[in-house]
C-alpha cells in the first residue's frame, strides 16, 4: 500500500513539473518531447494508479508484509555483518544448505505472484492511455505550428520553451477523462508497454526520492527538470 501511494504522490509532483513548461513550447518549429514524463504525468494515470492500489489494497498489505519477511531471511546470509549480502555469502548458503536460501525463494515467488494482477492492471491501464498519445501529439503539433517534433536526447542543447512534454500530458488529460483497470481475461500487454511502464516506474520513483531528500533538508518542494 505504501509502494502505490509513494508512486501517487510522485506522479502528482511529476504533474506538477511538467505542465509548468513555459506556455509557448516551440523554438523555430522545432521541439522537444519525452512521452514517458508525458504520461506519467497525465491525469488518468494518475487516477488508474490510485483507483487500482484501492483495488488491491489487501494484496498490497501483504506485499509488503512478504518484504519485510525477506528482509529479515536476508540479513540471516550477511555472515560477516557488514550490513550487505554478497554472491559468495549466498553461495555459501547454498552450498551448505541454509534453510534460509529456501525460505526466500518462496517468499520471492509469493511476492512475484501477489504482485502480478496488479502490474497487469498498471500495464492494462497504460496501454489506453499510450494508444491515444499519438492523437493528443498531433493536437499540439497543429495548435502550435510545430515542425518537428524530437527525443530529449537528440539535443545537445535546447531551451527550456522546446518543450512540449507538458502541453502533451494536458492533450492526454483532455482526450482521456478515465482508463478501465479491469483486466480482460484473455489481455497480454504490448512488449513496448512493459518496457514504458519500467520507464515510468523510475520516474515516479526518482520525483519520490527527491520529494523526500527536500522534506528531510527542509526545503520546499521544486519543479523537477523535464526535458532531459
Amino acid at each position: 500500500m505504501k509502494l502505490i501511494r509513494t508512486l501517487t504522490m510522485a506522479a502528482s509532483i511529476a504533474a506538477a513539473a511538467v505542465t509548468a513548461a513555459p506556455a509557448m513550447a516551440q523554438v523555430n518549429g522545432i521541439a522537444t518531447a519525452d512521452p514517458a514524463r508525458a504520461i506519467a504525468a497525465s491525469q488518468p494515470l494518475q487516477t488508474s494508479f490510485q483507483q487500482i492500489s484501492q483495488t488491491y489494497s489487501a494484496q498490497l498489505q501483504q506485499i509488503n508484509a512478504k518484504r519485510q519477511q525477506a528482509a529479515t531471511v536476508r540479513q540471516q546470509l550477511d555472515t560477516n555483518a557488514d550490513g550487505q549480502v554478497t554472491d559468495q555469502e549466498v553461495a555459501a548458503a547454498r552450498t551448505a544448505n541454509n534453510p534460509a536460501i529456501q525460505q526466500l525463494q518462496t517468499l520471492q515467488t509469493e511476492i512475484s505472484t501477489a504482485e502480478e494482477p496488479i502490474l497487469m492492471a498498471r500495464l492494462y491501464a497504460l496501454e489506453q492511455i499510450t494508444q491515444r498519445y499519438d492523437a493528443a501529439q498531433q493536437q499540439v503539433v497543429a495548435a502550435r505550428q510545430i515542425g518537428v517534433i524530437l527525443a530529449p536526447e537528440a539535443f545537445v542543447y535546447a531551451p527550456e520553451a522546446a518543450n512540449v512534454t507538458g502541453a502533451i500530458s494536458e492533450a492526454l488529460n483532455t482526450s482521456i477523462p478515465s482508463v478501465n483497470t479491469t483486466v480482460p481475461s484473455d489481455w497480454q500487454p504490448q512488449r513496448q508497454t512493459v518496457s514504458l511502464l519500467q520507464q515510468i516506474q523510475e520516474i515516479l520513483a526518482y520525483a519520490a526520492y527527491a520529494q523526500q531528500q527536500r522534506q528531510q533538508q527542509g526545503q520546499p518542494a521544486q519543479q523537477q527538470p523535464t526535458g532531459r
